[in-house]
């Protein structure tokens, strides 16, 4: 459960109004107004870090508890051992007569020992399973992880899309209003005038567009982490990875946990492979310890056991055929690796362009957006430019703010993707931080 005691922050409570007032624009008659319901909730926001919500959403998921029991449950069962219980047996009770008591009787206990190889290859057996049920568990939750991570910055592009749209809708109509009078000053046409509006039609649908998906965006991450509260996602700046491809590589390799279930399926194949070479030597089949007590002469302890000969299935077919899975196992292990080398370099090369492109437009947007501020100061200080060509400046920078926004979501999935690639839970693990405006 989320604390209650937790405030929303300011901007809580605009994307709420923004949803009201933008309620004729969205809905259609007869609909439910939703955007009220939104409000509601901010009103109860919680503000969390893009980590307090991810550990929100693993402590909830029924998912992960269901696969995190499967690993306790297997746990379990490989503590137990492999090794038979002993059998009691109750021989030659007898009595010859009703009236008197037993004249003879055997009691003994007989165990029957592993045979060679039998318990290491059960034990390696039960290791292969808890690792493969342990691959399942830990993948999911990586998964979980990326995928609340990358809704988390679906939520931040999409806020910051509303405030640009918002000042869109303000500026179209600073805009249509400056036509209209020189419309009426006869400096514009009414052709103008109407392409002018159109654009402020356009304007306030793109404002509810992006509402409505800043809402949708916040539903699917309250769903993610199992909570009805709703949630503000504090802006942090990106974590960037650090280190070569070799560096990375180093580290999934570490994290990955296929690799430990390949490894323990290759030490199961040389386990069976020891145990079927070991078939072609005697072993014992029983040890017996017994106690004979017979009416009229001194009790006795005897002591019995079999060997089992090894006269008939002495081919050599499955012990080579347990070698062959050795190397079967050694070339899967190498398989493996080449897995992940692959998913490390692809996911790397792809996070590599989207900080490229992300720095691109930081860089380029930065300067552009001083520069158009510059001539819009000058502007209203001295009046040099036209005021439709101020109006103009301004759009140039909002969509500059949008693109960067953009980038920087796309730059977010890319390091989320590697994160789950390299199979780490913290970005502390390869993160070192990157600046963003």
């Amino acid at each position: 459960m989320l604390p209650r005691d937790r405030r929303c922050r300011p901007f809580g409570f605009v994307i709420a109004s923004g949803l009201v007032a933008v309620g004729a624009v969205a809905q259609g008659p007869g609909q439910l107004e939703e955007p009220l319901l939104v409000e509601s909730a901010a009103a109860d926001a919680v503000p969390l870090t893009i980590e307090e919500a991810v550990a929100l959403s693993l402590s909830n998921s029924r998912q992960l508890k269901s696969l995190d029991s499967k690993v306790e449950i297997q746990q379990y069962r490989r503590s137990g051992g492999w090794i038979d219980n002993p059998e009691l047996r109750i021989r030659n009770l007898s009595t010859k007569s009703v009236d008197k008591d037993f004249d003879e009787l055997e009691v003994a206990i007989r165990w029957r020992p592993p045979a060679l190889g039998e318990a290491a290859e059960q034990r390696q057996e039960g290791q292969v399973l808890l690792w493969e049920q342990t691959v399942e568990a830990q993948r999911a939750r990586n998964w979980v992880a990326s995928r609340v991570r990358r809704a988390c910055a679906d939520v931040i592009m999409y806020r910051q899309l509303v405030r640009i749209a918002s000042d869109r809708v303000d500026n179209e109509t600073r805009r249509i209003t400056q036509i209209k009078s020189m419309v009426d000053l006869g400096r514009r046409s009414i052709v103008y005038y109407t392409k002018a509006k159109m654009m402020v039609s356009e304007a306030r649908n793109e404002y509810a567009l992006r509402l409505r998906a800043l809402s949708e965006e916040q539903r699917r991450l309250r769903r993610l982490t199992g909570t009805a509260s709703a949630i503000e996602i504090v802006f942090e700046p990106l974590l960037g990875v650090k280190g070569a491809q070799e560096a990375l590589l180093s580290i999934a390799n570490t994290h990955r946990p296929e690799v430990r279930l390949v490894e323990s399926r290759m030490q199961l194949a040389i386990k069976r492979h020891q145990r079927e070479r070991q078939r072609r030597w005697p072993q014992l089949s029983f040890v017996e310890v017994s106690r004979h007590r017979e009416q009229g002469t001194g009790d006795r302890n005897e002591i019995m056991f079999g060997v089992e000969i090894p006269l008939f299935g002495r081919n050599g077919g499955r012990a080579k055929a347990t070698q062959l899975s050795i190397a079967r196992k050694e070339a899967q292990y190498l398989a493996i690796r080449e897995r992940i080398e692959d998913e490390v370099h692809d996911t790397f090369a792809a996070y590599d362009e989207a900080r490229l492109a992300w720095q691109l437009a930081r860089d380029d947007g930065q300067l552009m957006i001083e520069n158009a501020s510059r001539v819009i100061a000058e502007a209203s200080t001295h009046g040099i430019v036209p005021a439709d060509e101020v109006l103009e400046l301004e759009r140039a920078i909002l969509d500059t703010r949008g693109a960067i926004a953009r980038r920087r979501r796309e730059l977010a999935h890319a390091v989320y993707f590697l994160y789950y690639a390299l199979g780490i839970d913290r970005p502390e693990q390869a993160a070192s931080p990157t600046p963003t405006p």
